[in-house]
């Protein structure tokens, strides 16, 4: 059972608003400490869940009086961020906790070796809590994304139907008519150094297949007719492009991309896209490929190739696995950047014997242009640094922006959608 529900938490992102706290602090970190008690560490069927109530109750008593920010996450391990004068009463509210847990065997086990709760100084250590707290960021989106998909799941009172034609056309009718702004998500490329500060170099734009199933046909499997799926995809394509006349005139970042089968791009609607586009912006857009789109029909894509080209958009070919990145010929393809999926066979496959192999084929497709996407953690992150890659994109990614560049992105987004709706 998910912690959240388990223990009676409520699921509000509270560590999305630590991350956001946690920014702001930048040019006020002097003076500042930080505690995290880990009390997702003694979950245990053992644990009952009063037990939990009351150490975060007697912490919170224990913090009152005292200047700073409190936040209990889903995953029931208790932040404050205070003063360093105040730091003594802070031990005093942490000593209170590890008081009443006396006697579980984990929590005694814990706090011997120290590891019950963790302090920051802020002053010295802004960076790495800074890190650190946005990897529980993003470890509470992937906790709710599985609390999403269960609850989906356990809301349906019969298995969800196949696709078929007469449901395809009813929602191809639906979504000509309905406004997808609230169906399009967003997530930035960047450039990461050493540093692990980064620069948002593209801004993709697409839409959530499962969003525009649990809005659209909750009862309906989307993907499981692949056919009556690939034009699913082609319908969505053309509403894509229609939203994206106004928001490509807005810069969100040096690039934005769009994601497009090979038949969107050489269908009217791409054409009439383009004929909309204002001067100069053509050469800011990059459209995304699927691989397998791709080879399975080669004289199309060169046309759709050469046509964009022609007109001055860029090209990346996306979903590249650990297998295939072996035999791409990016030059001979003709598309500007590679988008390389990160998962478990590629990181066993980094750090195997196959490590050479890939680190060469990196090097041969040229490192400016690969792009690590599904980056979730910072590891990820820092060994595809170590093989090559500079261009990241994943949740990961999306929590290390400055907060200020999120506001600025997501606003921007959101003034195109309302014009895009308006003009319809």
């Amino acid at each position: 059972m998910d912690i959240a529900a388990r223990y009676g938490l409520q699921q509000n992102r509270q560590a999305s608003l630590l991350l956001d706290s946690v920014q702001r602090l930048s040019k006020r970190r002097n003076g500042r400490c930080a505690v995290h008690l880990r009390l997702s560490r003694l979950l245990s069927e053992a644990m009952p869940p009063q037990h939990m109530r009351i150490a975060v109750s007697v912490f919170e008593t224990g913090i009152q009086g005292l200047e700073g920010e409190f936040f209990v996450l889903d995953s029931f391990d208790i932040i404050f961020i205070g003063l360093d004068r105040e730091q003594a009463a802070l031990q005093k509210a942490v000593d209170k906790v590890e008081f009443l847990l006396q006697g579980d065997p984990i929590a005694d086990k814990l706090r011997q070796s120290n590891a019950l709760a963790r302090w920051f100084e802020l002053s010295l250590d802004f960076d790495d809590f800074l890190s650190y707290v946005r990897q529980l960021a993003v470890e509470e989106e992937q906790r709710r994304q599985n609390r999403a998909a269960i609850e989906s799941r356990s809301t349906r009172q019969a298995p969800r139907q196949e696709l078929n034609l007469t449901g395809l056309a009813e929602l191809e009718r639906a979504l000509n008519s309905a406004d997808i702004s609230s169906l399009v998500r967003q997530q930035a490329v960047c450039a990461i150094g050493k540093n692990m500060r980064p620069t948002r170099v593209l801004t993709e734009f697409f839409t959530s297949i499962r969003e525009v199933e649990k809005v659209l046909s909750p009862d309906t499997d989307l993907a499981q007719n692949r056919i009556l799926f690939q034009y699913l995809t082609q319908v969505l394509d053309k509403r894509m492009l229609s939203h994206l006349r106004q928001a490509a005139s807005r810069r969100l970042g040096k690039y934005i991309s769009v994601n497009l089968n090979v038949s969107s791009l050489i269908s009217p609607s791409f054409l009439s896209f383009d004929a909309d586009l204002p001067v100069g912006v053509r050469g800011k857009i990059i459209l995304e490929l699927q691989q397998p789109d791709v080879y399975a029909d080669l004289r199309a894509y060169s046309f759709g190739r050469d046509l964009a080209r022609q007109q001055g958009y860029k090209l990346c070919l996306d979903g590249v696995n650990r297998h295939s990145l072996a035999l791409i010929d990016r030059a001979r393809l003709g598309v500007d950047f590679v988008k390389v999926i990160w998962n478990d066979e590629l990181r066993i496959a980094v750090e195997g014997k196959a490590k050479t192999e890939i680190k060469e084929a990196i090097e041969r497709i040229g490192t400016q242009h690969l792009i690590l996407h599904r980056c979730e953690t910072e590891e990820t992150v820092r060994l595809g640094q170590q093989l090559g890659f500079q261009l990241f994109q994943g949740h990961y990614v999306d929590a290390l922006l400055p907060l200020e560049e999120q506001q600025e992105a997501r606003s921007a987004l959101d003034s195109a959608s309302r014009q895009a709706s308006g003009s319809r």
